[in-house]
């Protein structure tokens, strides 16, 4: 909402704590070399890069831990989170 210059309200933030999704927060920073414009992924990568401090910065806000994931392949990102999940760390 705030990247699209919406006000954001109490009741948002409320919302935001009581509809709670895990603790932690898997996040991919933009990364130019795998970056696809594609059906699904309509940004720019540009516009991927001007969201993701934003985004993240929402997240902390609403009290998630935030988790990078490695500039790695898709399966070691895999079992990157895996192990995170199964561990609870």
């Amino acid at each position: 909402m705030q990247l699209s210059g919406l006000k954001l309200e109490a009741r948002h933030l409320a919302a935001a704590m009581q509809y709670r999704y895990a603790s932690t927060v898997f996040v991919a920073e933009p990364w130019p070399q795998i970056y696809v414009q594609d059906a699904e992924r309509h940004a720019s990568f540009e516009r991927a890069v001007r969201s993701y401090q934003p985004t993240v910065a929402a997240y902390e806000e609403a009290g998630y831990k935030i988790c990078l994931l490695p500039k790695a392949s898709v399966q070691e990102r895999v079992a990157f989170i895996l192990e995170r999940v199964e561990t609870g760390a």
